[in-house]
This record gives structure tokens, C-alpha cells and sequence, in this order.
């Protein structure tokens, strides 16, 4: 297994990959609200995939503020000015990136040399939201992996959203890191300004390619009808579309799929999920 973590255009990403004869593909994987490209299962998930014939991409989205991943430790101030716009833009610096070799540097020559030009792209909770709208955003992107996936950015109530504006944060207790985080207004500003290009429900409407759903039927933080709901908006209009939607549940694994930070290994649910996406990925069922 080969590794390389690179820095490039204020974007941090690992790739792995494994020497072959032949040429592969991409997939990129995107984390998920307070997390990081290094989070827990990510790591093991990439390497899984990449020991069965892929290229992976891990990216830490440039405003998560993460400054120590064990134990985990934010800037508050980078975290505070995250926003879904400025995590779409980062996907989009990275693709142009990926497809302007005069872009690349040593690491990335040596990485991408068997590299096929083809792109896949996944995502965990909040990452799983970026990852759809990439989809749609970006036609080089061929099949989508959703873990955990949320159906709906904005999760506030009016009344929050109200006190939030007028605050100019929202301020909450992160029991990882032990600090007090906030997101200041510009988040969900971005977010009400751009509610309809970030309607997940309605981009999977729109959006013909394959996909993948998993989720664990304990996910207390995206529940299955949220995956649920983006499936059955996908195939509101599946007679025009030539791509499937595939859906599958993980029993008794909850949204991280019964692992945790720092990563102590893999379990039954995560090993049931990883083997969907290798039969998604590598033969287009599940």
C-alpha cells in the first residue's frame, strides 16, 4: 500500500494506492460535520478500497479547523467561518486540480501516474450532502457513495435560525474536543441564500447516476428516512433515468457504524458496509 499526504492550494488529502499493471480509477471521500479526513473508519475505509484496485482520496475540508486529531483539538476561529459553499468550492479546487496536470506536483505525478481519468465520489453525513451536489455539479464524477447521508443542510428550527442571525453565532459545547465551538452566521446566511442550489431532495430529482445509500437502522443523527427520502426522490422520475438507486441498511449500526475516534479496529457493521461499496464500486450491485 502506498500512501502520500499532500498540501496543495490550501487543500490537504491523503492517496493511497497499490502498484498494478493497470490503469484505475478515483474515488474521493468527503468527511462530515466536525470531523476530518483522517476521522476514525476513514482512514481503514480508503485503504479497503484501494487494496482492491482503486485510487483514494481522503480530503480535509480547508475550514474544519482541525489542529490536533488525537487527541482532537479545533481553532475555533477557522471553524467558525466554515460554510456549504466554501466546502463545494474546495471539491471544485480539487477537481480542477486532479484534471490540470500543470497543477501537480512531484507527489501527485507519482500518485495519479496509473490513473484512468475516471471519478467517483463519497461522502459520510454532512459530506454525503457535499458528495450530491458535486454529483450534479461535476459530470466527470461516474457513481456516488452515500454513508449516513443527511436530506436536509438546513436543520434548524425558526426560531434558532432567528436568535442565530441576530447574534451573529451559534455557540454549542463539542464533547470530543471539550471546547466551546461556534458557526457564525454567514453558515446558515449561505445557507437560506442558496436554498435551492443546495436542495438535496431536488437534485436527487434531477440527478442520473449511480448510487449507493448506506445506512445503519440505529442512526439516531440521520435516521433512515432521510436516506429514505433522498431514494425516493431519485426515483420520482426513474423512468427517464438510466442509472439505479441502490439502498441498503446495516442492522444494529448506529451513524458511525458502531466505531469511534481515535479507531480501534473494524467491526461486523463497518465490514458489511465496506463490502457493499467494493460490490457497488467494482460491479455495480449490492
Amino acid at each position: 500500500m502506498n500512501k502520500l499526504s499532500i498540501n496543495l492550494n490550501n487543500l490537504k488529502f491523503d492517496i493511497r494506492w497499490i502498484d498494478m499493471n493497470t490503469t484505475i480509477p478515483l474515488l474521493i471521500f468527503l468527511h462530515g460535520f466536525k470531523s476530518f479526513r483522517n476521522w476514525g473508519f476513514i482512514p481503514y475505509l480508503c485503504e479497503r478500497i484501494s487494496e482492491k484496485g482503486f485510487i483514494t482520496l481522503n480530503l480535509d475540508f480547508s475550514y474544519n479547523g482541525i489542529l490536533s486529531e488525537n487527541p482532537i483539538k479545533f481553532n475555533v476561529e477557522i471553524f467558525a467561518n466554515n460554510t456549504i459553499t466554501q466546502e463545494v468550492q474546495d471539491v471544485n479546487i480539487l477537481l480542477t486540480i486532479l484534471f490540470d496536470k500543470s497543477k501537480w506536483d512531484g507527489n501527485l505525478h507519482q500518485a495519479l501516474k496509473n490513473w484512468n481519468g475516471k471519478v467517483h465520489i463519497g461522502g459520510h453525513s454532512r459530506g454525503a450532502g457535499i458528495a450530491i451536489i458535486a454529483a450534479e455539479k461535476f459530470n466527470v464524477i461516474q457513481k456516488i457513495v452515500l454513508l449516513s447521508a443527511i436530506s436536509d443542510f438546513n436543520r434548524y428550527t425558526p426560531r434558532l435560525i432567528d436568535k442565530w442571525i441576530k447574534d451573529g453565532f451559534l455557540e454549542f459545547n463539542d464533547p470530543e474536543s471539550n471546547q466551546k465551538l461556534r458557526m457564525n452566521s454567514d453558515y446558515i446566511l449561505d445557507l437560506l441564500e442558496n436554498r435551492d442550489k443546495y436542495n438535496l431532495k431536488g437534485i436527487m430529482q434531477r440527478l442520473d447516476k449511480p448510487t449507493l445509500f448506506i445506512v445503519g437502522d440505529n442512526d439516531l443523527t440521520t435516521p433512515i428516512k432521510e436516506s429514505l427520502e433522498l431514494k425516493e426522490n431519485y426515483e420520482k422520475y426513474k423512468n427517464y433515468k438510466q442509472n439505479h438507486c441502490n439502498f441498503a441498511i446495516i442492522k444494529k449500526a448506529n451513524h458511525l457504524f458502531n466505531c469511534n475516534h481515535p479507531f480501534k479496529g473494524t467491526n461486523v457493521y463497518l465490514d458489511e458496509a465496506l463490502q457493499r461499496i467494493e460490490d457497488f464500486l467494482f460491479y455495480g450491485q449490492i
